[in-house]
C-alpha cells in the first residue's frame, strides 16, 4: 500500500432526492484522512459534472468525476455516474465493458458494492441513502456480512424510502439516521479507528 491508498473505503448508494442528501451528509464529513468516499447515484453522465461541483462547493471536500477509470486515493470523493462501475482485483475504479443483463439503473450501486466486498482488502463502510426501488439493498447486505458497518437515512428525511427500506427489511442494517447524523457518524469512524 502507498501513502496515498485509503485505508477505509466508505461506499455510498443513493437515487431519487440523492444529490441533497448527499451534500447534507457530507457537510458533516470536513476530515476524511486516510479514507475515500465513492458516491454511486443514479444519474446521467451530462449532469454528473455539475453535480460534482456543487458537492465540492456545499461541503469543501474534493469531489471527483472520472469518466472511464480511476485509482482509489486517501482523502477524496469520487462521484460514480452515467455507466456501471466495479472495482476491480487492483482495487481500481472503473466502468465495467459490459452491459448488465436485466439491470436498469445505471451506475447499479449492487453491482458496485459487491466488487468492493470481492476485492478491497482494508476496511470499510457502506451507505444506502434515498432512492426510488431496491438498488443496493443486496450489496449493503454483502458488505455487512463481510463483517465492515453499514448505515441507511431513515423514512423521515428521505425523499423516497424505497432503497433504504428494501435493505432494512433484508437486514443489511439496523442503523438508520438522518444524512447529517450518517455523516457524523462516518466523521467518527474515520477519525478514531482508521490508524
Amino acid at each position: 500500500m502507498n501513502a496515498t491508498t485509503p485505508k477505509l473505503c466508505i461506499v455510498v448508494g443513493a437515487s431519487t432526492g440523492g444529490p441533497d442528501a448527499l451534500a447534507r451528509m457530507l457537510r458533516k464529513m470536513p476530515d476524511l484522512g486516510s479514507a475515500c468516499v465513492v458516491l454511486v447515484q443514479h444519474l446521467t453522465v451530462v449532469l454528473s459534472g455539475n453535480l460534482a461541483a456543487w458537492l465540492s462547493s456545499e461541503s469543501g471536500l474534493k469531489v471527483v468525476h472520472p469518466v472511464v477509470r480511476h485509482p482509489m486515493c486517501a482523502g477524496e470523493v469520487v462521484l460514480l455516474t452515467g455507466n456501471h462501475w466495479h472495482m476491480n482485483r487492483q482495487c481500481v475504479l472503473e466502468v465495467h465493458p459490459q452491459a448488465l443483463d436485466g439491470i436498469y439503473a445505471q451506475p447499479s450501486i449492487d453491482f458496485f458494492m459487491h466488487s468492493v466486498v470481492e476485492h478491497w482488502q482494508h476496511d470499510a463502510v457502506g451507505v444506502i441513502l434515498t432512492g426510488m426501488g431496491k438498488d443496493g439493498a443486496q450489496g449493503l447486505l454483502a458488505i455487512k456480512q463481510r463483517g465492515w458497518r453499514t448505515y441507511l437515512q431513515n423514512e423521515a428525511s428521505c425523499l423516497v424510502y424505497g432503497m433504504p427500506c428494501v435493505a432494512q427489511k433484508l437486514g443489511a442494517s439496523t442503523i438508520m439516521l438522518e444524512p447529517e447524523k450518517i455523516g457524523e457518524m462516518l466523521q467518527y469512524h474515520m477519525r478514531h479507528m482508521v490508524a
